[in-house]
């Protein structure tokens, strides 16, 4: 593997590890099919539905803090 290669895959790697949502690509279907349902507390046992509630804590932290340097 070129040198530059192996530096984009260590690049993409440290991503993933940093925020592994961005190791998955999200289709519309997946969205269609998380509308369609009453709750999401039943996904891979619940474990779903917490690492959404914390990426939008993290998310909105965030934009907290984003907003408190203005």
């Amino acid at each position: 593997m070129p040198p530059h290669s192996e530096h984009a895959a260590l690049a993409a790697k440290r991503t993933q590890e940093a925020d592994p949502s961005r190791a998955y690509k999200i289709t519309d279907a997946f969205c269609q099919f998380l509308a369609m349902r009453d709750s999401w507390e039943d996904l891979a046992n619940g474990y779903f539905d917490q690492a959404v509630a914390n990426a939008q804590e993290a998310s909105e932290k965030t934009h907290r803090d984003d907003d408190s340097e203005y």
